[in-house]
């Protein structure tokens, strides 16, 4: 991910989403490095510490986008309604 001085607050959400997918979709080992000089906007450090602290950034995935990440790791969409909708109670 590069930050550029056009960067914001949807590249950045953008760039998060395709890290995600990666690590979680495909399973690929990953080293996410953020230093203080690639803050642009403080919703970066928000959204950094959502993940580190629940698991999750907040309304990032829409509900489309939600299943067509769980569909092929649990192979039912049905299925994954229902852990999606567990692990969020959960963790609510």
């Amino acid at each position: 991910m590069e930050i550029s001085k056009s960067y914001g607050k949807v590249e950045w959400r953008e760039d998060l989403k395709r890290i995600l997918r990666r690590v979680g979709g495909e399973a690929k080992n990953t080293v996410f490095l953020f230093s203080d000089t690639q803050i642009k906007n403080e919703a970066f450090v928000e959204d950094i510490n959502n993940l580190l602290n629940s698991g999750e950034v907040p309304n990032m995935f829409p509900s489309d986008e939600k299943m067509q990440a769980c569909h092929p790791l649990l192979g039912s969409s049905l299925l994954c309604k229902l852990c999606y909708h567990a692990w969020v109670h959960h963790h609510a």
